[in-house]
């Protein structure tokens, strides 16, 4: 049965934040769906997921066209159309209103790119990360309150820019994954790393100005395999696994106990939230120091396979 989720708006102050009894609304996608930063097609890509993944929907916006969403670590704006609620088979954008989904105000950011025009405005609330100098090339966004200890290898040491929202609280950016090595704190927008810092970041986290994240950390999983650990940011008991391994039952001592994984960039794994690889499966290419939604503690068959 699909969850939904109300939201508490901040109007002029955060953009929006969840109650901390929230439910969470679920949709399943139609085809494969990008995910863009923001609410229109003026927003660049970030992402995609493929058709009949289920989703969590935070809310939505310009009349429940679009809609703030989160697929494992991704998260961002979908056209709503591509959007279906599970039980009634309709596009979230026909009975967005129906189904009780919060219409979100956004607070937009934007800021004149230096010796040229500015880009397509920003969530105030998002921190945005760019490939080249002066705001170019391939971006992606992360909002308030979000990190991510070990980046992807597409994005690892090629961020060049960033654009800061007034109310993203920041970015803290680290040379080393695990916010390791030099660290720096920006609260504006950097149109050039320079020096050291260009193409050199591997680890970020949103809203937060001081302090190394949580540790001390394990070492990195064994070449070639995927790591499993009962405990966010990598701790507690753990299990790793080369390519190949599977498991369609996980035991007692590790069915729905899953709270973070790490992988190695040769393997990427498939996850499902039931037995024999039903229920909700998701794929996941990149560490995720702490499982969200309905993964959190609720892993029971898993697939580990070579890239």
């Amino acid at each position: 049965m699909a969850l939904r989720f109300s939201l508490l708006i901040l109007v002029g102050m955060l953009g929006f934040a969840t109650q901390a009894d929230a439910q969470l609304y679920q949709a399943q996608t139609s085809t494969t769906l990008n995910v863009r930063q923001g609410p229109g097609t003026q927003y660049a890509v970030i992402g995609t997921i493929p058709g009949g993944q289920i989703v969590i929907v935070d809310g939505c916006a310009t009349g429940y066209a679009w809609c703030h969403i989160r697929y494992n670590a991704l998260q961002g704006w979908a056209s709503a159309r591509y959007l279906r609620d599970p039980q009634r088979g309709a596009p979230v954008a026909d009975i967005g209103q129906q189904l009780g989904l919060a219409l979100l105000q956004l607070f937009l950011s934007q800021v004149p790119r230096p010796g040229g025009p500015s880009g397509p405005p920003i969530p105030a609330n998002q921190v945005c990360f760019y490939e080249h100098a002066n705001f170019g090339g391939a971006g992606f966004c992360a909002g308030r309150g979000n990190q991510d200890a070990d980046l992807r290898p597409s994005w690892n040491d090629r961020i060049s820019s960033i654009r800061v929202g007034p109310y993203s609280g920041g970015v803290y950016v680290c040379r080393d994954i695990f916010f390791q090595g030099r660290c720096d704190f920006y609260n504006g927008d950097v149109a050039s790393l320079s020096g050291s810092r260009n193409d050199a970041i591997s680890s970020y986290r949103v809203g937060q100005a001081v302090g190394p994240g949580p540790g001390p950390y394990p070492p990195p999983p064994p070449a070639g395999q995927a790591c499993f650990y009962q405990d966010r940011s990598f701790g507690g008991a753990r299990f790793c696994r080369e390519a190949g391994d599977q498991s369609a039952t996980l035991s007692a001592s590790w069915n729905d106990r899953i709270s973070s994984i790490r992988i190695d960039p040769r393997v990427w794994v498939q996850v499902c939230t039931d037995f024999n690889y039903a229920g909700q499966c998701y794929s996941i290419g990149y560490s995720v120091p702490q499982l969200s939604g309905i993964l959190i503690d609720s892993i029971s068959s898993y697939r580990i396979f070579a890239r």
